[in-house]
C-alpha cells in the first residue's frame, strides 16, 4: 500500500504516489488541488465534488478543478493494481466524508479520519460500522484529531433546539455555521420556522444552502448581520473531539487486531 496517499495535508505528501483519496472536505484539499501531481490519480465522493463546486462559484475562490480527481461511488469495490479500495459513507455529521477499506493479499484496513460518534449505541449500530466489524479488520487506522481536538463546529441540534424553545416568538437568530454543512443550515432554517423565529444568513450562506435545497425557504440578511469569515481567506473546520469511551465502544464493536492513529 506504498503508492496510495491518504488525505494529506502538504503536497509533499503526494510526490510519487500513484493514488490520492481525500475522505472528507478540509482546508488542506482546497489548497492541494492546484498542486496535485498529474501523475497521480485523486479521488473523492460526489457529495464532496459537489460541494466545493458550489464554495468554488460562490465564494469565488478560482479553482481549476484538475481532469486527475475523480468521483469515488460507494459501496463498489475499486480495484487498483493489488490493491482493492471500498468506501462507505460515514453518516456521522461530516457532509459527504467517507471511511475507506484497503484490502490487499495480506490484510484488510479500515480507515475513518473523520466521524462523529455522539449517539453511538449497541444497539444501534452505523452501517460503516457494522460493515468495518464484518471485514475483520487486521488494523484500524483513526484520526487523531478525534481525540486531540477539543474545539468542534459541528452543532449539537438537542442543546440549539431546546435555546430556541426557550427564546420569545419572534426573535431573530443569527448563524455563523460552517459552509461545509448545508445541511445543518437547513436544519436550522427548519427549527427556527417551527418556532417562530426568524434565521438570518448572510447572502452567501444563503445561496450555498438554496443551491442545495432549492424548495426550502431561506432569509437573507446583510453581511452585518451575521458574522462569519471571509472563507476566501480561512477556510478552517475544527473536528469534533470524541470521548476515549466513545473511542473504546467504537473499537470493541470493530474488533481490530490493531489500532493506530494518524
Amino acid at each position: 500500500m506504498e503508492n496510495i496517499c491518504l488525505d494529506p495535508t502538504d503536497a509533499s505528501e503526494m510526490h510519487e504516489k500513484d493514488h490520492v483519496f481525500f475522505t472528507h472536505l478540509t482546508t488542506e484539499l482546497i489548497h492541494l488541488l492546484p498542486v496535485l501531481p498529474e501523475k497521480c490519480t485523486a479521488f473523492t465522493t460526489q457529495e464532496i465534488y459537489k460541494l466545493l463546486q458550489k464554495l468554488n462559484r460562490y465564494c469565488e475562490l478560482g479553482l481549476d478543478f484538475p481532469k486527475n480527481l475523480k468521483i469515488l461511488p460507494y459501496d463498489y469495490p475499486l480495484n487498483l493494481k493489488n490493491l482493492c479500495v471500498t468506501a462507505k459513507a460515514s453518516d456521522d455529521g461530516w457532509f459527504g466524508a467517507c471511511v475507506l477499506l484497503l484490502e490487499d493479499e495480506n490484510e484488510k484496513i479500515g480507515y475513518a479520519k473523520r466521524f462523529v460518534a455522539h449517539g453511538l449505541h449497541k444497539k444501534r449500530i452505523k452501517k460503516w460500522k457494522q460493515f468495518f466489524r464484518d471485514q475483520s479488520l487486521s488494523a484500524l487506522i483513526l484520526g487523531k484529531d478525534l481525540v486531540e481536538n477539543k474545539d468542534s463546529l459541528l452543532p449539537d441540534f438537542k442543546k440549539i433546539t431546546k435555546e430556541l424553545e426557550n427564546l420569545e416568538e419572534g426573535a431573530e437568530v443569527s448563524t455563523n455555521f460552517s459552509l461545509y454543512d448545508p445541511e445543518s443550515l437547513a436544519k436550522l432554517n427548519d427549527l427556527c420556522q417551527k418556532t417562530g423565529h426568524r434565521l438570518l444568513l448572510t447572502p452567501l450562506q444563503a445561496n450555498i444552502a438554496k443551491s442545495f435545497f432549492p424548495f426550502d425557504d431561506f432569509e437573507t440578511g446583510t453581511d452585518s448581520d451575521v458574522l462569519i469569515a471571509d472563507l476566501r481567506q480561512t477556510f478552517d473546520v475544527v473536528c469534533e473531539t470524541q470521548s476515549p469511551s466513545e473511542i473504546d465502544d467504537l473499537i470493541k464493536i470493530i474488533d481490530p487486531k490493531e489500532v493506530s492513529y494518524c
